[in-house]
């Protein structure tokens, strides 16, 4: 998951939104895999509506 990938954000908005469409505050927890100090990888953990 790239944070800045359009089709991932797609996929994790409706996660975060509440019944009337607005969005409610949230926490993620990213694993990212780094190779030579670049990040090649990433994935959602755990995600956590407040």
């Amino acid at each position: 998951m790239a944070v800045c990938d359009p089709d991932h954000i797609r996929d994790l908005l409706p996660r975060v939104r509440d019944q009337a469409g607005g969005l409610v505050p949230f926490t993620a927890l990213l694993r990212v895999k780094v190779s030579r100090g670049v990040p090649v990888d990433s994935a959602l953990v755990a995600l956590r509506r407040r």
